[in-house]
């Protein structure tokens, strides 16, 4: 075939690109309420939206640039079940965008995906009145007792009620609706009735999959109470004590646990709040307490508590845990406490173990405060007093207002110094810290994989793309890259490197010299080698598989010389097959001969001439191609087409043809593909040495310039300043909680440091960095490591942890337990860390019991005996509070260093 095949297609128009930003921008503004939503992977999303904001500033329209947002492909946010992959966090890796907005987008730039649907959500309301969009709605399978087979199943929303989920039952077995419906839980040897038909699947804290067992009750039959079952929260020892022992799985074997070695039971991304309650549980002194007579502590009138519910089912938590009854525990009733007084915490969402276990120490302080009425304290400036005299008044202020086990044992003192750079007037405060967060070393250079596509097959080249290791810098350009990569293999005389990205089997387009590349994660950087001309992406197209339009295999790009207007398709299939041969890909090895018989003329069997031997330059011309000769062209010819951005096919072309717009579709229906690639995201190897606790101690200790985005007012000059801040230790708490900062936010990105942080198990001597003049010896030990392993967004948390009784190291991941040496404790996904002092003030109080021999958890198994009862505590209703938290001191991202 010698004609050509495309077709012209205008240009987009800024005028277009205009109108489009504003209608967007408009449908983005109206209310959530009532709408359908649709998710949309956030790197397709901020690309657009960087797009249409340079053409709104009037800068040059550059349909070719890297910016340019082809169709919508959400492939990466699929998991191979078709489904949305489960850990997908909202602006991070995803963002939400209405279905007005989503289906004009689709409509202008084409869309992958045949099937929409796994992407549209609907927006619902919360018991609190907020209207939210669900992207992980819980779905629940049905099942009678005394059955094993379930009846039905169901996707559901987090604002409908218990009760509604009994409606449901009734309505979908067509019951009488009087009949009464009981709805049970069950984890391992743990069984909760659902009796509150008032409270929310999201309040009650149920996983986002979960197995609900019902049971019908005739209305003149058994009341509930005469069956027995539990309240959501109390829990049965075993499920024959009610029974269930006919038809509840058994889940562990019941027998006898080491106390404290007992795994908790992910409710759906709640692997952070597992690590962080593993670390405090194993706080010795902390967990005695918890396992003597709390209650007296008690604070029912603070309006900054919860009247004791979050002290509640902590103490009943850790009972449980300490038993030495059960292999793992389900944390349900306290985390739907925490999420009842911090949105935050509400559903299913992954947040950070730090942040969960900040806010848990803080709620158990303002349960446990033995201050009943606040004083008022006017607050004094320092002046030219003493810093002892300031620090010792500073700190009794704050224990006029803070009493508990909290501040006893987790809290110390930081010493705050700002400076005026003009006047020098300073501004010295004492403040207390729960925790410190530790900045760590800036990494300067980092090892980059890089993909050559050559021009030409190399004699010893093995089939595939050439993988190079480039040293570049965290301000990461294509010119430097392409500097570092000609200092390794030099291009062709003839060419010149092309970089893009390869996503989901597409190609960015071409990057510019000036194009920053994320200096620590990224898809698979390509440099291809051609000659100059205009690019056009070639990808390899397959039927639809699981929801997906069918892009498969390794894209690559073809040049076309700049004078040549109308290239045919035997010239599109000879600069393809080319380049197939630049990698030494053989296609006889690839195709059968029933495949390759699309070209009528084709000999089966032929082999393909070695790429050594091919010359791509003097084989790309427009003569007329003898398929008898050359297998590869054979195989092309015929499954070639080209399309628009839209991957709509066209067949003409004309002198307007702007080659930006469009790329070639190989499709290999029925066959292997013939460039295969297994690339996964990339991270960045760093190439700085480890660092040390030490170390990161050193720099949150040392003076910072305030940015100039967070002046401080100067009282003197009576002006804001960008003054300088300095942190100093003044006094240190008897269990240390050290944050290490790995993840950090800038303006563009967020992203997570993975450098290893040698930190010691024993023997953390901080007493030359403990400022007040005091005998005192600083030396810690630690306890309990929270792990984050993985990339910021989609990781997972686990921990480590000392248990006292054996002096064993355990790790806790999830509901499973393993002993592990001390060796494996330090590791570079440390995150939070867990220390307790080495002298002997650390101790419980003398009327605490310092031994669990006399916990009635721990002799008879029964939880319900640590419960604390609404009738004990006098509770009414539960008014809305506003945490106040104690703060974390950290060397603030607006600072700079002070050479």
């Amino acid at each position: 075939c010698n004609g050509s095949f495309f077709t012209y297609r205008s240009p987009l128009r800024v005028d277009d690109l205009l109108s489009q930003k504003q209608e967007v921008e408009s449908l983005l503004n109206r209310p959530v309420e009532g709408r359908a939503w649709y998710v949309i992977d956030l790197q397709w999303w901020n690309k657009w939206c960087a797009f249409t904001d340079a053409v709104a500033k009037g800068e040059n329209l550059d349909l070719a640039c890297d910016d340019y947002p082809a169709e919508i492909n959400n492939t990466n946010l699929l998991g191979s079940n078709g489904k949305l992959k489960p850990d997908l966090l909202r602006e991070q890796d995803i963002t939400l965008i209405p279905g007005e907005v989503w289906d004009l987008l689709v409509n202008y730039y084409g869309c992958v995906h045949t099937d929409t649907s796994v992407f549209k959500r609907t927006a619902v309301q919360t018991p609190s009145g907020r209207w939210v969009v669900e992207i992980y709605p819980p779905c629940f399978s049905f099942i009678e007792l005394g059955s094993q087979n379930t009846r039905f199943t169901g996707t559901y929303s987090e604002s409908q009620t218990i009760g509604h989920l009994k409606s449901i039952v009734r309505s979908t077995l067509k019951l009488d609706p009087n009949t009464n419906v009981r709805l049970f839980i069950q984890d391992g040897l743990l069984c909760d009735e659902l009796t509150d038909d008032s409270m929310t699947i999201g309040e009650a804290s149920l996983e986002r999959q979960k197995v609900i067992y019902f049971k019908l009750e005739v209305t003149n039959g058994p009341k509930a109470n005469e069956l027995g079952g539990s309240r959501l929260g109390n829990n049965v020892s075993s499920p024959s004590q009610y029974g269930f022992g006919n038809w509840l799985p058994q889940l562990t074997s019941g027998n006898k646990q080491l106390r404290g070695v007992c795994g908790l039971s992910n409710l759906g991304n709640t692997c952070f709040m597992n690590s962080a309650i593993q670390c405090l549980s194993n706080v010795p002194d902390l967990t005695r307490y918890f396992l003597g007579n709390w209650k007296v502590d008690i604070n029912k009138y603070n309006p900054l508590g919860t009247q004791g519910r979050i002290a509640s089912a902590y103490a009943e938590l850790i009972g449980r845990m300490w038993s030495g009854l059960y292999s793992y525990d389900v944390p349900r009733t306290l985390k739907r406490e925490i999420a009842a007084i911090a949105n935050q915490f509400y559903g299913y969402a992954q947040h950070d173990s730090h942040e969960l276990l900040m806010f848990l120490l803080d709620g158990l302080h303002e349960d446990l405060n033995k201050v009943i009425d606040k004083p008022y304290i006017q607050y004094k400036d320092a002046g030219d007093r003493p810093d002892e005299v300031v620090a010792t008044e500073a700190w009794g202020n704050h224990k006029a207002r803070n009493d508990s086990v909290i501040v006893d044992y987790f809290h110390g003192q930081l010493k705050s110094t700002v400076v005026c750079p003009d006047c020098n007037e300073r501004s010295v405060t004492f403040d207390p810290f729960a925790s410190l967060s530790l900045p760590l070393s800036e990494v300067s250079t980092f090892l980059r994989v890089v993909h050559v596509w050559p021009w030409v097959c190399d004699d010893a080249q093995e089939a595939g793309p050439i993988r190079y290791e480039v040293m570049v810098s965290a301000e990461f350009f294509v010119r430097d890259l392409i500097t570092s990569l000609e200092e390794l293999r030099p291009h062709h005389e003839d060419c010149q490197y092309f970089v893009a990205e390869v996503y989901n089997h597409s190609l960015s387009r071409p990057w510019h010299m000036n194009h920053q590349i994320n200096y620590q994660y990224g898809a698979p950087i390509f440099a291809f080698e051609l000659p100059p001309g205009r690019l056009i992406p070639v990808q390899f197209h397959q039927s639809n598989y699981q929801n997906i339009s069918g892009w498969v295999g390794l894209p690559f790009y073809i040049s076309i010389p700049p004078d040549m207007l109308q290239p045919t398709d035997e010239y599109l299939i000879r600069s393809i097959a080319s380049r197939l041969r630049a990698i030494g890909i053989d296609l006889q090895d690839t195709f059968t001969t029933n495949h390759v018989q699309r070209s009528a003329n084709h000999k089966s069997g032929d082999r393909l001439t070695g790429s050594s031997n091919y010359d791509p330059v003097e084989s790309e011309t427009d003569d007329p191609m003898d398929e008898n000769d050359d297998p590869v062209c054979g195989f092309l010819h015929g499954r070639i087409h080209l399309t628009d951005e839209r991957n709509q096919e066209v067949d003409a072309i004309s002198d307007r043809f702007d080659y930006s717009l469009f790329k070639v579709r190989v499709d290999c229906n029925g066959v292997e593909v013939p460039v295969q690639w297994n690339y996964q995201t990339v991270q960045f190897k760093c190439s700085k040495a480890k660092d040390s606790l030490l170390d990161c101690v050193r720099r949150f200790i040392r003076t910072e310039k305030l940015s100039a985005r967070n002046l401080w007012y100067c009282s003197r000059c009576k002006k804001e300043k960008q003054a300088t801040k300095k942190f100093d230790l003044w006094s240190l708490p008897k269990v240390l909680i050290i944050q290490l900062k790995r993840f950090r936010s800038t303006f563009r990105s967020r992203d997570k440091i993975d450098s290893f942080v040698e930190f010691p198990v024993k023997g953390l001597d901080l007493t030359p960095w403990v400022l007040r003049d005091t005998k005192e010896q600083f030396i810690y030990d630690l306890l309990g490591v929270s792990n984050h392993m993985g990339y910021l967004g989609g990781g997972h948390y686990t921990a480590y942890a000392l248990n006292e009784p054996t002096q064993t190291w355990y790790l806790f991941d999830d509901a499973s337990t393993r002993k592990v040496d001390e060796s494996h404790v330090v590791s570079s996904a440390g995150y939070v860390l867990v220390y307790r002092r080495r002298d002997n003030e650390c101790r419980t109080p003398s009327t605490i019991p310092t031994t669990s021999d006399n916990h009635p958890v721990l002799n008879n198994g029964n939880a319900s005996n640590s419960h604390l009862d609404a009738d004990d505590m006098d509770l009414g209703s539960q008014p809305t509070v506003y945490r106040r938290p104690i703060p974390q001191y950290i060397n603030d991202d607006d600072l700079t260093n002070v050479e």
